[in-house]
């Protein structure tokens, strides 16, 4: 009569691990993965992986940013973070591998800040915010002989002036 709690609990215990076994199938992004070579043994046919004879790189796979390898293959440039078209100086011309039809390490360089898309030498850079947007060195436009300082400066003592008179 204590055996049978014993068989029960054994057999549920073993139920719930064979379906942990089934549902522990690699995600695949919804694509049948029933057609294709599979050289590497991640899961992925060789028509979507894009390096099929190595294992860390599928879609979906972990990109670790600036090490020159698209692992995700997403065939983005490695060297560009936020997506904005910029790289960081240190990393001016670096392709990124795999490289088809010689599509990377041509992007402009000068990104100050490859995690925000809105900060690259290309932005509109607002005044006053505390944020280089262009990446020249300066919150807003960088001042070159600017003569509408002096402006600024004596437009407060027009009213005294126009009092004079």
């Amino acid at each position: 009569m204590h055996t049978l709690p014993f068989i029960l609990v054994a057999l549920m215990l073993h139920s719930a691990h064979a379906r942990g076994q089934a549902d522990a199938q690699p995600d695949t992004g919804n694509l049948a993965i029933d057609h294709g070579v599979d050289e590497d043994g991640d899961t992925w046919p060789d028509e979507v992986d894009c390096n099929d004879w190595d294992a860390s790189m599928y879609p979906g796979a972990d990109d670790p940013p600036y090490d020159g390898i698209d692992s995700d293959c997403q065939w983005d440039d490695d060297y560009d973070q936020d997506g904005d078209g910029y790289v960081p100086t240190e990393y001016a011309g670096l392709c990124t591998y795999p490289n088809p039809g010689d599509i990377h390490g041509k992007l402009p360089f000068g990104d100050c800040n490859d995690q925000n898309p809105n900060v690259n030498p290309g932005a509109a850079d607002r005044l006053g915010n505390g944020i280089d947007e262009n990446c020249d060195g300066a919150d807003g436009r960088a001042c070159k002989n600017n003569k509408n300082a002096a402006v600024l400066f004596f437009l407060p003592l027009w009213p005294m002036v126009r009092r004079r008179r």
